[in-house]
C-alpha cells in the first residue's frame, strides 16, 4: 500500500508547486466535456433518427404470411430502409472519429500536461509523448471501432430489441477492458525509450494489475461520487448547488488523472 501513500503525496506536491498548471488542466478538461457532448448530442440526435426510419416500417410491415405468400411485399418502404440504413453508418462513423480526433487533440494535450506537473517537458519530449499518446490510442481504439462497426451491422441485418440490448452490453465491456489498459499506457508516455515504455506497460498493466485496479478503484469510486451528487440536485432548483457540483466532478476528473499517474509510477519503479 507504500504506492498508495507515495502517490498521493507526490500529487499534493505536484499541484502544490504548479497551481496555475493545474488551474489550465480545469479549464482544458472543461473545453473537452463540453465539444464531447456539443458532438455526441448532435449525432445522438442523427442516429436516432436514422433509426427510426428502419424501424418504424419494419412495425409497419406486413406480417400476414398468407398475403405474403400471395405476393404481397412485407414493406412498400424498401427504399427508405435502405436509405436510412446508409445513413446511420455514415453517422455512426462519422461519429467515431471526431470522437477520435477529439480525444487525440484534447485528451492527449491533458495528459501530457498532467505529466508536466511532475517533470517538465521540452519541445523534442513533448513530441515524443504525443507520439506515444497516439500509438498507443491507435493499436488500442481502431481494433476496437472496427469490431463495434462489424457487430453494428450484424444487428442492423438482423434488428431486434435483444440484438440491440446484447450489442450495447457486449460494447461497453470491450471498451472498459481497453480503455483500462489504455490508462495504464497513459501513465507511462513521457519514458523516453520506447522499449521502457512497452516493458513498464506491460510491468503494470499485467504483472502488477492487482494494484492498478485498486488506483482505478479509488478514482472510480471519486468520479461516480462525485457524478452521483450531479445527478441528485439535477431537477430540483438548486442552481448553485449544481454549478457546485459539476466544478468538483471537473475537478475530480483532474484529480484523478494526477493521482493516477503519481501511483502507477511508483507501482512501475518497484
Amino acid at each position: 500500500m507504500n504506492y498508495l501513500k507515495r502517490g498521493l503525496k507526490n500529487t499534493y506536491q505536484a499541484i502544490k508547486k504548479h497551481k496555475l498548471l493545474f488551474f489550465s488542466l480545469i479549464i482544458l478538461q472543461i473545453i473537452l466535456i463540453v465539444v464531447t457532448s456539443m458532438v455526441t448530442l448532435e449525432y445522438q440526435i442523427k442516429i436516432l433518427d436514422n433509426t427510426k426510419g428502419i424501424m418504424e416500417p419494419i412495425e409497419q410491415g406486413n406480417y400476414d404470411s398468407d398475403s405474403i405468400q400471395e405476393g404481397e411485399l412485407f414493406t412498400q418502404d424498401t427504399l427508405k430502409i435502405y436509405q436510412s440504413y446508409r445513413s446511420l453508418t455514415k453517422n455512426i462513423l462519422h461519429y467515431c472519429l471526431w470522437i477520435l480526433g477529439i480525444f487525440i487533440i484534447f485528451n492527449g494535450g491533458l495528459w501530457i500536461l498532467v505529466h508536466s506537473l511532475f517533470e517538465r517537458k521540452n519541445f523534442h519530449e513533448t513530441m515524443h509523448a504525443y507520439l506515444k499518446f497516439f500509438f498507443s490510442t491507435i493499436i488500442s481504439i481502431i481494433p476496437f471501432f472496427i469490431i463495434a462497426y462489424y457487430f453494428l451491422k450484424k444487428m442492423v441485418e438482423e434488428i431486434s430489441v435483444t440484438n440491440v440490448s446484447q450489442l450495447i452490453q457486449n460494447t461497453s465491456y470491450a471498451l472498459i477492458i481497453v480503455y483500462f489498459f489504455l490508462l495504464i499506457a497513459f501513465a507511462f508516455i513521457d519514458v523516453r525509450s520506447w522499449k521502457l515504455f512497452f516493458k513498464r506497460w506491460f510491468k503494470v498493466g499485467i504483472k502488477n494489475i492487482h494494484k492498478s485496479l485498486l488506483v482505478l478503484l479509488i478514482n472510480l469510486t471519486l468520479i461516480l461520487g462525485s457524478g452521483y451528487l450531479i445527478y441528485r440536485y439535477l431537477y430540483e432548483e438548486t442552481f448553485f448547488l449544481m454549478i457546485l457540483f459539476s466544478a468538483l466532478f471537473v475537478i475530480i476528473l483532474v484529480l484523478t488523472k494526477i493521482f493516477w499517474i503519481a501511483c502507477l509510477k511508483e507501482i512501475g519503479k518497484n
